[in-house]
């Protein structure tokens, strides 16, 4: 992706065609947007359950429809310096009947500062699209009771501004990696989602090569993690680990992504991911268990992702 810039601040990328935009990152910043530009498919919809798993082991499960369209990797779209949206993401909750008919819509983009993401929540018993303020950094997602935030989505996204970053090159580790086994074994999700942890019984590990990132939050600026190092997978540029330190440098929580092959499309995407507060012995997940993936090569309809596009969808 010879084409590929980077502002000088790395917050914004211009020229980036489909494919990796920075295969040879000689920065932490570009390691980063490989992460977030990487191939997760074109467009596709996925059924997954969240879940706040207490330290006594009670959970509710969520049960969610997530449709993304990866706009970078449309190979028919207009080559255009303008262009910012890198992804169009829609989620909305099915079960419980409390929470269902709810939705969150976002465009994401490759210039958070310039042209920052935009984003609506559907509320159901309005029947009406609500442009929200711009979602992202250590706003909580809805459902997580403060255990992810927003910029922790795909276990990290969006601007980048409010850190420093250094990137302190590859380390070998065990990884999760592989673990289609555990999709299959969430049809059951008791057998999983056991007090402090993931069931170990299930998940596997691999030895990988991966990019380590660290950053380190900016002196005046805002967010409650202090620092985060990610552990980025070599061959596919996604995030598997991320170490959360609190204001005294403890390491306070832990993120793991249990990635999975998706022989259909075929993308290393996550069977499971987790977010663990080590001092609450709490934990969050969003998993997929097994089951069809609907993914298509073609683009979806114009103006599919339109705040108005899908609050009629909704209203059905």
């Amino acid at each position: 992706n010879i084409d590929a810039k980077i502002s000088d601040d790395g917050e914004e990328v211009t020229f980036a065609w489909p494919g990796i935009p920075f295969p040879f990152p000689r920065q932490a910043k570009e390691v980063m947007w490989n992460h977030q530009l990487r191939w997760k498919g074109l467009f596709f919809t996925l059924n997954t359950i969240e879940a706040l798993v207490l330290r006594d082991g009670q959970y509710t499960i969520i049960n969610n429809v997530l449709e993304v369209h990866s706009e970078y990797h449309n190979f028919t779209r207009p080559r255009k310096i303008e262009d910012w949206r890198y992804t169009y993401y829609l989620s909305y909750i099915k079960n419980p009947a409390q929470l269902a008919g709810g939705a969150y819509l976002s465009h994401e983009t490759m210039k958070p500062i310039t042209k920052p993401r935009q984003s609506w929540m559907y509320l159901a018993g309005q029947r009406r699209m609500r442009r929200s303020p711009v979602m992202g950094y250590d706003a909580p997602t809805f459902t997580s009771d403060g255990l992810r935030m927003m910029d922790e989505i795909d276990m990290f996204n969006g601007a980048m501004d409010l850190y420093d970053w250094e990137l302190l090159g590859k380390r070998e580790l065990y990884v999760p990696y592989n673990n289609s086994r555990l999709r299959k074994a969430l049809l059951n999700e008791s057998d999983v989602l056991t007090p402090n942890h993931v069931n170990p019984e299930f998940v596997r590990y691999e030895k990988h090569r991966v990019w380590v990132v660290d950053a380190v939050l900016k002196p005046g600026k805002h967010h409650i993690y202090k620092r985060r190092t990610f552990y980025l997978d070599e061959d596919t540029w996604g995030v598997l680990l991320v170490d959360i330190y609190n204001e005294n440098n403890q390491l306070w929580r832990v993120s793991q992504r249990f990635a999975a092959h998706y022989y259909r499309i075929p993308v290393m995407l996550t069977a499971l991911d987790a977010f663990n507060d080590l001092n609450r012995k709490t934990y969050y997940i969003q998993a997929v268990p097994e089951g069809d993936i609907e993914h298509s090569y073609t683009p979806p309809p114009s103006g599919y992702f339109n705040p108005n596009s899908v609050r009629q969808r909704m209203r059905r």
